[in-house]
C-alpha cells in the first residue's frame, strides 16, 4: 500500500513477484476489505486483485 498521501493517486498493488502478502499493523486485513485505511489520509483504493487471491 502507498505510504501517506501517495494512496490519494496510488492503488495498492501485488508486487511483482509475491507469494505471500503480509498485514502486520496497520491496516488490518478486515479493514482494507471495508474499504478502511486507519487514518484519516490513508484511502484503500481498488484492490480486486487481493479479493481475487483471498477468495481462491
Amino acid at each position: 500500500m502507498p505510504r501517506n498521501f501517495l494512496s490519494y493517486f496510488k492503488d495498492p498493488s501485488l508486487p511483482e513477484g509475491a507469494k505471500i502478502v503480509l498485514f502486520a499493523g496497520n491496516p488490518k486485513m478486515s479493514e482494507v476489505f471495508s474499504g478502511q485505511g486507519n487514518k484519516w489520509y490513508r484511502r484503500i483504493g481498488k484492490i480486486d486483485w487481493l479479493r481475487k487471491a483471498w477468495q481462491g
